[in-house]
């Protein structure tokens, strides 16, 4: 597909472009909003014939035919039928090439030398185009990612006085797109040694011209390496601190397109350039932006689901006057009427449950309804939308059943993967009514026996840390009969160190040995800074989930362990912790008598 601004490098680089009539190629206009295809853009003295079958495809009369700029119609020349087609600023025209064979035919008539900079990013542009067009399956998709790559590189090599910043994060950017279409063929694209050889090779052509990027070049770089899992630092140490002081010193205006893009790709890449000052001075720009602005568009809801994102995947619990503010913005979007996305509403829930974060409950339930509702009108999403939502829902408390059933209809007999089976599972039995005997129950029962026939409690892992292993030694040396990996009810968690009821013990006590992956970073220096000791939501809701199946939890932090200066030391911490367990348990079984 060549967008508007496409099809003009296009014309600037070749001047004419050919067509062949056996590709029975279009240039035809799609209104932007509802996709609905209008009238062909050939200007009305070019000869045509009938219109394919379809309606879409408008196939040239003459063999050969020469498109030029004078024969198509301005945008101001498209009449669009209707009110939601009526050309206006915001609705630009896609430009479509639509062919019958294999590849639309694209032969330059007289083909320019590149002389300057921008010649060659349009041929840039170009070949993207091309090689997407050309990739119809696995082995086709391979063939044209590997021939744009050769084509980079040969481009980089003879016009190396026409690189610079703007030219490179262009074909940083292509390649990332090129890769991103053959990964829909083939899931290890990115793994090519070529594709991450010669985005290494960019990568150095790029840091070398650092000094002169602006900051949308910047933002480029980081987002096509995120794409293409080419890590700056990996390429050279020290890279990424350039690129994030580069960001900084370009940076203007507090705009969140570009700063989704770089907390997206950090957060990816495992990057936290300058030790947090670059993901500092992003949420201030997040929350510039926001405070000044009073309205929400989709984009906008979009990249706040992103930012909710990063900072879950850095397990960064951000001041909450930031985290409220962002959440307070989604929801006005969706008051004010800005069409949800399911991906975005997933993004925030599964932010706000990992990282603690609980919205107000008028907001929650508007952003179930609004992910139903979403639901209703589109095409089916991927699984793991649904039991990340679910999952969501359950550990922020506002799951309830005909929510929960919705959900497992549209997805019933679909795969899932193990983590998403479990998250299915996990909100499952935190709807599970504490009474038997009751309508609630029975049908909660039928529900529970639908989803494990069709989707099996997968296996969990029972991997034992050298902590776990030498706790679970301890808890034998001080007489308790202990069992290492134990299943709960229904095998929804495997417990770290298990002790059922025994003579010293009157009740069943699961003890969680929870490294750093359990616990949050509440500074922006994350691994540099303060020790993470907040826990979050997963653990959480874990926890929650075991007290109500009966057990009794101790946790473990790892940061609590590891300062325990001796064997007496760990001994006596560990019989504390025991020892309150027993005595809550007595008192609470004096409140209930």
């Amino acid at each position: 597909m060549l967008t508007a601004p496409g099809l003009r490098y296009l014309f600037q680089s070749l001047g004419t472009v050919t067509l062949s009539a056996a590709s029975q190629a279009v240039l035809h206009s799609t209104c932007r909003r509802c996709r609905n295809v209008q009238q062909p853009l050939w200007h009305a003295g070019v000869p045509d014939s009938a219109r394919a079958a379809s309606g879409l495809v408008q196939t040239v009369g003459s063999p050969i035919m020469k498109v030029t700029k004078s024969s198509l119609l301005s945008p101001d020349q498209v009449q669009h039928p209707g009110s939601c087609c009526q050309y206006q600023g915001g609705h630009s025209l896609l430009v479509s090439c639509l062919a019958h064979s294999n590849f639309v035919a694209l032969q330059p008539s007289k083909a320019r030398v590149i002389t300057t900079p921008e010649h060659l990013n349009s041929h840039i542009k170009m070949a993207r185009e091309e090689a997407i067009l050309t990739m119809r399956d696995r082995l086709l998709a391979a063939q044209a990612l590997e021939a744009f790559v050769q084509q980079l590189t040969l481009w980089t090599r003879q016009h190396s006085d026409q690189l610079n910043s703007i030219v490179l994060s262009s074909a940083l950017l292509s390649m990332a797109h090129v890769t991103a279409k053959a990964e829909t063929f083939d899931s290890a694209a990115t793994q090519n040694p070529l594709v991450r050889g010669t985005a290494a090779a960019m990568i150095k052509l790029f840091m070398q011209r650092v000094f002169e990027a602006n900051n949308r070049s910047t933002c480029v770089i980081f987002w096509a390496c995120a794409r293409l899992q080419v890590s700056p630092d990996d390429v050279q140490p020290g890279f990424g601190d350039k690129l994030g002081q580069r960001f900084i010193e370009t940076q203007t205006s507090a705009i969140l397109h570009g700063v989704d893009s770089v907390l997206w790709a950090c957060s990816t890449l495992g990057l936290n350039p300058q030790d947090g000052t670059l993901l500092e001075h992003l949420a201030q720009m997040v929350q510039q932006h926001l405070t000044a602005c009073d309205f929400t568009s989709k984009d906008h809801m979009r990249s706040l689901g992103t930012i909710m994102a990063s900072f879950t995947f850095f397990r960064l619990h951000v001041e909450p006057p930031l985290a409220e503010l962002i959440i307070t913005r989604f929801h006005q979007g969706l008051l004010l009427g800005a069409t949800p996305d399911p991906q975005s509403l997933r993004l925030v829930l599964w932010a706000c449950a990992s990282l603690g974060y609980l919205p107000a409950p008028h907001m929650l339930h508007c952003f179930k309804d609004s992910y139903a509702a979403s639901q209703k009108h589109s095409d089916p999403f991927l699984v793991q939308c649904d039991s990340s939502v679910v999952w969501s829902l359950a550990v922020l408390g506002v799951l309830d059943m005909d929510f929960f059933k919705m959900v497992i209809l549209r997805c019933r007999r679909r795969l899932l993967r193990a983590a998403h089976v479990q998250q299915l599972h996990q909100a499952l039995y935190a709807l599970q009514p504490l009474t038997k005997n009751t309508p609630a129950y029975k049908e909660w029962s039928e529900v529970a026996k639908d989803v494990l026939l069709e989707w099996p409690s997968p296996e969990l892992p029972s991997i034992r840390s050298p902590t776990e292993a030498y706790i679970f030694r301890v808890i034998q040396l001080m007489g308790f009969d202990a069992i290492a990996h134990h299943s709960s009810e229904n095998g929804l968690h495997s417990i770290d160190i298990a002790l059922l009821p025994q003579a010293k013990l009157p009740c069943k006590v699961a003890i969680e040995v929870d490294g750093v992956s359990h616990f949050l970073y509440e500074s922006y220096k994350l691994d540099k800074g303060p020790i993470p000791t907040k826990p979050d939501g997963k653990s959480l809701f874990r926890n929650a989930v075991l007290e109500k199946q009966g057990w009794r939890v101790v946790v473990v932090p790892w940061f609590e362990w590891k300062d325990l200066p001796s064997f007496t030391a760990r001994l006596a911490y560990l019989e504390q912790k025991i020892g309150d367990i027993v005595l809550q348990h007595a008192l609470d079984a004096r409140l209930q008598h």
